[in-house]
C-alpha cells in the first residue's frame, strides 16, 4: 500500500480542522471548546469518507484487495487525525482564548515595558472588568450546565459539583496547587 496515500489521508483531515474554523467561523456556538469539538467530529467523518474514496481507487485498491481492509485503514487514519485535532484544540486556540499569561504577553508587546504593579492592574481592571473575563466564564459554564443563574447569583449544579470533584482528584494526581483550602480534605463520595 502507498504509504504516500496514508500520509495524505491523515495530513487532509489536520489540513481541514484549522480550515473548517475560518470557513465555519462561530456556526457551532460561542464557546470554543465546544465548537472545536464539533469541527473535529465533522472533519473525522469527512476524512473517514475521504480515505474509502482514496483507498479505493487505483493502485491503493488494487493493493487493498478487501474494502473492510481500507474501511479499517481510513477509519484508523481519521482516529489518529482526530486525536491530533483535539490535542491541538485544548494546546492552542482554548489555551489562548482563556490564558491569562496570553493577556499580559499581548500588554508587553503593545506597551514595552510594565511594572508588576501596572499588570496587575491591567489584569483586574481591563482583563476581569472591562473586558468581562468573570461573565464570559459564567456564561460557559451556564452553557455546560455546571452553574445556574440565580437572580444576581450563580449556584453549582449537580453536575458542576461531580466536576469540581473530579477536578479535584485530577489535581491532587498531577500535583496541581489547590485553588481553595477547602480542596484539601479527602475527595470522598463523588457527589450524586
Amino acid at each position: 500500500m502507498p504509504i504516500f496515500r496514508l500520509i495524505v489521508i491523515l495530513l487532509t483531515g489536520i489540513v481541514l480542522y484549522p480550515v473548517s474554523f475560518i470557513v465555519l467561523g462561530q456556526t457551532f456556538g460561542e464557546v470554543i471548546f465546544y465548537r472545536g469539538i464539533i469541527h473535529a467530529f465533522l472533519i473525522f467523518a469527512l476524512q473517514v469518507i475521504i480515505g474509502i474514496v482514496v483507498l479505493g481507487t487505483g493502485k491503493a485498491s488494487s493493493q487493498i484487495r478487501e474494502p473492510a481492509f481500507r474501511r479499517f485503514f481510513s477509519l484508523a487514519l481519521a482516529a489518529l487525525g482526530l486525536s491530533f485535532n483535539l490535542a491541538f484544540l485544548i494546546v492552542f486556540p482554548v489555551t489562548f482564548d482563556r490564558s491569562v499569561t496570553t493577556y499580559l504577553l499581548e500588554e508587553l508587546a503593545h506597551k514595552k515595558s510594565l511594572s508588576a504593579d501596572k499588570m496587575q492592574s491591567l489584569l483586574i481592571n481591563d482583563y476581569v472588568v472591562h473586558k468581562g473575563a468573570v461573565l464570559r466564564r459564567m456564561r460557559e459554564q451556564e452553557i455546560s450546565g455546571n452553574v445556574v443563574e440565580e437572580g444576581d447569583r450563580y449556584a453549582l449544579t449537580p453536575q458542576g459539583e461531580r466536576f469540581i470533584w473530579l477536578s479535584r482528584g485530577v489535581r491532587r494526581l498531577f500535583g496541581i496547587a489547590p485553588h481553595t483550602e477547602g480542596d484539601v480534605a479527602g475527595l470522598g463520595e463523588p457527589p450524586r
